[in-house]
């Protein structure tokens, strides 16, 4: 790599290239509890994708066209909500640094709004739909917090391609394992609009959010 640059540029000597500063690798434990997150992240992710619109139609009893619109219209508002918080994550300056506040004060308030997202409450109609609704928007902005500033940190974390090439796998890893681990802790009865738990994914959903984010991702490199 000297030999190419002094190539290109000869004016450069070699005392020069020496005291430039080497940039420091991260510890692989460092890397994996960072790329963790997204384990905890997907356990939210999949708990929705695999579970939401049943638990509407089988327990919450809407109609299928209701949970239909609901997820559509969260989906909607998932798309109008990302590119928000990314703007505000990128401008923001505190002394936690610019993506580590969203990970430690927004990871506790989305475990509390994925417990309140499969909350029946006693109401009927076109109230109730209003209220599942209003739960599955605060659900997805509250993901959008934590999620949109952690993947960000990604290329914030180190400035090594090496680095960031395993984050990245590593976090792919974790993510293509929360599907397995999400139906393999659920299975469907016989009995018809009943889904029997052999496990507990929704509530290992809310204690990741809490555990995984706060614990080590608080641990994260930022600006």
């Amino acid at each position: 790599m000297r030999k190419v640059v002094r190539a290109l540029d000869p004016s450069m000597s070699a005392a020069s290239l020496k005291s430039e500063p080497a940039v420091p690798r991260l510890r692989f434990g460092h890397i994996l509890t960072f790329a963790a997150g997204d384990f905890g992240f997907n356990l939210y992710w999949q708990s929705l994708s695999l579970y939401l619109l049943f638990f509407y139609t089988d327990s919450v009893g809407l109609t299928a066209a209701a949970a239909g619109l609901i997820y559509m219209v969260a989906s909607i508002w998932d798309g109008l909500v990302d590119p928000v918080v990314g703007v505000l994550a990128g401008r923001t300056r505190s002394r936690w640094g610019r993506y580590r506040p969203y990970l430690l004060f927004g990871a506790p308030p989305l475990a509390l709004a994925f417990t309140l997202l499969y909350f029946r409450p006693p109401l009927a109609g076109t109230m109730l739909v209003a209220a599942m609704l209003g739960a599955h928007l605060l659900f997805r902005s509250l993901y959008a917090v934590v999620n949109v500033p952690y993947a960000a940190l990604t290329a914030r974390i180190t400035q090594r391609a090496d680095e960031r090439a395993t984050i990245s796998g590593l976090r792919m890893l974790f993510s293509t394992v929360d599907p397995a681990h999400c139906a393999s802790r659920h299975r469907t009865g016989r009995q018809p609009g009943r889904i029997h738990r052999r496990g507990r994914c929704i509530r290992g959903g809310r204690d990741a959010g809490a555990g995984l984010r706060v614990r080590h991702l608080a641990r994260a490199g930022d600006d």
